[in-house]
């Protein structure tokens, strides 16, 4: 048989470029594979012809030296096409490029979907037949005729294997470089040919079919490799879409987000073995999934129940991704899409998750503060220099945890107490921060001591949340307010310094509210016999006892008599008063 052999070493050997297959020819093979171009047709005439219907529907003079191949091939249940690759070659290549010596190459195939035969050996750019008057150097030979449809745009498919290409008649040797090492003027590249949207698992014929046309005199061949096909990927599409079942504006932990799956067979074969994986559902039981076999076009759709926690709900989001691994011929696995994704303007839109289910968490962040005041000091009046105490309760009032609270007031003289902390839903905190003022001269200028406080703190999500302080109630925000009573200064003008705890001391009413202050006593010929600043009727205060250097028996007491005194002080309004007036002394022993 000189017409079909077996081939190898197809690229380094020949410079084809199909390595291995079956190698069809209208001449002898032997010639064929074993020259380069060293004629200018084939030395070979088979001298027989044949008809068939399929060919003459091409090519209606492609009776010559016919080649025909035929067999059955069946595909796998994953196989919905096929795939034929070959290179054309021809000595008809270049004069009779646009004559009726039109050599023709075919690959005819039936079967499921296919009414009658189809050729599907065509030019893929073009949509003609392989044929010499459609695929060549775009150059009609020197035997060409205007009455023949021909093609002359294909030369990306054509190799020139050392033929004038110039529309001359070629000489018996040709002038070269010879590409490729075979007989043929003229070859084309290699052209694949796929058939798709076959029936998978289905039987097809296929009718390889190569002819001279018009004369047997210059032969053709046809290098084809093994037929492929590409298996089909089973295409599934799962989505996971979620909807937030809680208040609208306040998440809460163990709110409800209620999670809808769907498996939809997209493909064209059957998936099965079909297993669930989500980090929020670790031990859910899907009914029937393990068992169920989903056909092309079918769906399954399932529910799940999902409980939020504290700390999701200080993320203000749900980010999650489920997948599935499933099974056809061999395993696959699909991870899960958001079917109504969040837009990527949205603050909460994760660029590295963007398949993720995301179910935002209504987030409603508050904190509320009271500020309280007492006055340290056990005495009847508030006096300048009194220790003033503040302590300040605080609530986490939202739904977030706050974290970094800080207590703020701006009162002149207020030292505050108490580092930063964090503060759980609905917790309560009291005395972690307090503060210590001393009155001053000017607050009794005010008759009242007021201010207002701030607590501050800052979310998971780094939203700042704040509240001015309230006295009394967490829902309010008022001013703490420590009333301070008049104080006025009122003389007694006579001390008894006999020991009995009654007038023994020279009493000056109020001066403890001024204690800029200074108390002068003379005797009645001028002499200053007592002089003390800050007098304060305790432990400075004048019980009739001189402190003057030139007086003398200091501890015997003053005599009795009338004493004059002078009183100054910075009153209220920081003004500088003097009272002056007599006082007596009456020793009694």
């Amino acid at each position: 048989m000189t017409q079909i052999a077996l081939f190898e070493n197809g690229i380094n050997g020949a410079n084809l470029e199909i390595d291995q297959g079956i190698y069809f020819s209208t001449g002898d093979l032997n010639e064929e594979l074993s020259n380069i171009n060293s004629d200018d047709n084939s030395s070979v005439s088979n001298n027989f012809t044949y008809e068939d219907e399929d060919l003459l529907l091409i090519e209606e003079g492609a009776i010559f030296d016919v080649v025909l191949f035929e067999f059955d091939i069946s595909l796998s249940s994953q196989s919905n096409n096929l795939l034929f690759t070959y290179q054309f070659a021809s000595e008809e290549y270049p004069d009779y490029v646009g004559s009726v010596f039109n050599d023709v190459f075919a690959i005819f195939i039936e079967g499921p979907g296919f009414n009658g035969t189809e050729n599907i050996a065509k030019i893929p750019s073009s949509g003609k037949p392989t044929a010499v008057n459609f695929v060549n150097g775009g150059v009609l030979g020197s035997s060409s005729s205007e009455e023949v449809e021909v093609d002359l745009t294909q030369t990306d498919f054509y190799i020139n294997n050392g033929h004038l290409n110039t529309g001359e008649s070629n000489p018996e040797n040709q002038p070269g470089p010879f590409l490729v090492h075979v007989e043929f003027n003229g070859i084309t590249t290699a052209i694949t040919s796929e058939v798709q949207d076959l029936e998978a698992g289905e039987t097809y014929h296929i009718k390889i079919a190569l002819a001279d046309t018009a004369d047997p005199i210059f032969d053709s061949g046809v290098f084809f490799t093994a037929i492929g096909s590409n298996e089909i990927q089973p295409e599934l599409k799962f989505n996971k879409d979620a909807v937030y079942l809680g208040d609208s504006e306040r998440a809460l932990p163990g709110d409800e987000v209620l999670y809808f799956f769907d498996i939809i067979n997209e493909g064209e074969i059957e998936v099965s073995n079909i297993t669930f994986e989500d980090d929020f559902f670790e031990d859910a039981e899907i009914e029937g999934l393990s068992d169920l076999t989903l056909a092309p076009g079918e769906s399954y759709s399932f529910e799940l129940n999902y409980f939020i926690n504290q700390q999701e709900i200080n993320e203000g989001v749900l980010y999650n991704l489920a997948n599935i691994t499933y099974e056809a011929e061999e395993e696959f696995s699909k991870s899960s899409t958001d079917p109504t994704p969040l837009p990527e303007d949205h603050p909460f839109f994760n660029a590295d998750c963007q398949n993720c289910t995301a179910i935002v968490l209504p987030q409603q962040p508050g904190i509320s503060l009271t500020k309280t005041v007492e006055v340290v000091e056990d005495s009847p009046n508030i006096l300048v220099g009194d220790q003033i105490s503040y302590r300040f309760n605080m609530k986490n009032t939202g739904n977030v945890d706050l974290f970094d609270v800080q207590l703020f007031d701006d009162m002149p003289g207020l030292e505050l107490n108490g580092n930063p902390l964090d503060l759980l839903v609905n917790e309560e905190i009291q005395d972690h921060f307090s503060g210590v003022y001393f009155v001053t001269v000017s607050d009794f200028a005010q008759r009242k001591i007021e201010n207002q406080a701030v607590i501050r703190g800052y979310t998971f999500l780094n939203e700042e949340v704040s509240d001015m302080s309230d006295f009394e109630l967490f829902t309010e925000d008022r001013p703490t307010v420590l009333e301070i009573p008049p104080c006025e200064v009122k003389i007694y003008n006579t001390i008894t310094p006999n020991g009995d705890n009654v007038n023994d001391v020279f009493f000056i009413e109020g001066i403890e509210c001024f204690p800029d202050n200074e108390v002068q006593i003379f005797n009645r010929w001028g002499v200053e016999v007592y002089s003390e600043k800050e007098y304060n009727n305790a432990d400075v205060s004048f019980t009739g006892i001189s402190n003057a250097r030139a007086s003398f028996n200091k501890e015997e007491g003053l005599p009795s008599g009338v004493y004059y005194y002078i009183v100054q002080f910075v009153n209220a309004d920081e003004e500088r008063e003097v009272r002056k007036g007599t006082l007596y002394i009456k020793q009694e022993k």
